[in-house]
């Protein structure tokens, strides 16, 4: 069990999971921003190559390439 758990975890974009993290801790802390983290530090995401991956994998029900994912965003601490 543990170790389908560490596969699916690995499976999983570094982005996606900076970005889920970051709307967690929006939400938590009760702040409404006007954009997504998304839409603020990765606008052009869904024009991206690890994109174009993972519709193709679901479409030809595949497991996703995880060469293609985008390694973590650079953001600035404030």
């Amino acid at each position: 069990e543990v170790d389908r758990w560490i596969a699916d975890i690995k499976n999983v974009s570094p982005v996606i999971l900076q970005m889920q993290k970051m709307s967690f801790n929006r939400h938590d802390h009760f702040q409404e921003p006007e954009l997504t983290p998304f839409q603020e530090y990765m606008p052009d995401y869904s024009a991206s190559e690890e994109t174009r991956e993972r519709r193709m994998a679901f479409i030809e029900r595949r497991p996703i390439d995880a060469s293609k994912n985008l390694p973590y965003v650079k953001i600035p601490i404030r």
